[in-house]
């Protein structure tokens, strides 16, 4: 009897070790907007490198595109079940920390919180004048729907214009819609350029800037538990090596300096929406772009 037990218990040990010789971590992650919507660029890139990683660890993997895009609100209930998407970067709100706490890490550095402008042509005149926030909140703001940043200029008070279109807030500032179109300094450039030649009136100000809390975090489905770990495991095996900070500028690191956010005026928008968390003490994990 003893021996049939012993037989069952290595038998079942093979099996999962070769289960786990084989099994894939398969990351599914909402697509991108279009063609022109390079903002997944960079998350992915960070991500794959924190797989690499781990790889010894945790073995092979591999990321999947869901089948069709997730809008922000709808991203969440899917990340909940886990089947469409199970990894999720998103600028953080209060109410997705307390319904599906990310993983503590900012993969921006807290770039996405240095904001500049894109504007009508016509409107240089009116922006260059302009030097408190009473002012700015006086114009239009275009932004998506539902994104954070909709969220903070709303409850600060700020004049807003949404659409649920990501490339058509585009057309809207060049036909006048809305008056600037804020965007994170990771963001803008490469932004500018996919859009000029179709929207020509479209400007980059050129001295202001706002700073607006916006960390960005991975959000894991829940029933991940295994991938959450090996993400994160592997986000801080990247900072201790030095790596995500060499992505990182990579990335950013020539836009970061063409902001020249020292010579600009900067607009501070207080964010209601953030959670009170350690994260935020640890000054190595943020960027502070004056010092490019």
């Amino acid at each position: 009897m003893r021996l049939i037990l012993r037989i069952k218990l290595s038998v079942l040990l093979l099996c999962s070790m070769i289960f786990s010789a084989f099994a894939v971590d398969v990351v599914r992650y909402n697509p991108p907007h279009s063609q022109e919507d390079k903002r997944n660029d960079y998350p992915l890139t960070v991500l794959t490198a924190a797989l690499e990683a781990t790889e010894e660890e945790y073995g092979a993997y591999r990321i999947d595109y869901a089948p069709f895009l997730l809008r922000r609100e709808r991203a969440l209930k899917e990340l909940l079940h886990g089947e469409i998407i199970n990894v999720y970067s998103a600028a953080s709100q209060q109410h997705w920390e307390e319904t599906l706490p990310p993983i503590y890490f900012p993969i921006l550095r807290g770039l996405l919180n240095y904001r500049l402008l894109l504007i009508n042509r016509k409107d240089e005149a009116v922006f260059a004048n302009l030097s408190t926030n009473e002012q700015l909140m006086s114009l239009r703001a275009g932004l998506g729907a539902q994104w954070s940043t909709t969220k903070v200029f709303r409850s600060q008070g700020y004049a807003i214009v949404t659409s649920n279109n990501y490339d058509g807030l585009f057309g809207m500032l060049h036909y006048g819609r809305f008056d600037y179109f804020s965007r994170g300094i990771n963001e803008i450039y490469s932004e500018f350029d996919a859009y000029r030649g179709k929207y020509p009136s479209m400007a980059i100000e050129q001295t202001k800037a706002l700073h607006v809390p916006l960390p960005v975090f991975f959000f894991v489905a829940p029933n991940e538990v295994r991938l959450r770990e090996r993400i994160e495991k592997g986000l801080w095996a990247l900072q201790e090596s030095g790596e995500f900070k060499q992505i990182f500028d990579r990335f950013h690191g020539d836009a970061i300096r063409r902001a020249n956010i020292k010579d600009k005026l900067v607009l501070h928008i207080d964010n209601p929406f953030l959670s009170d968390h350690p994260i935020y003490e640890n000054l190595a994990l943020w960027v502070s772009p004056e010092e490019y």
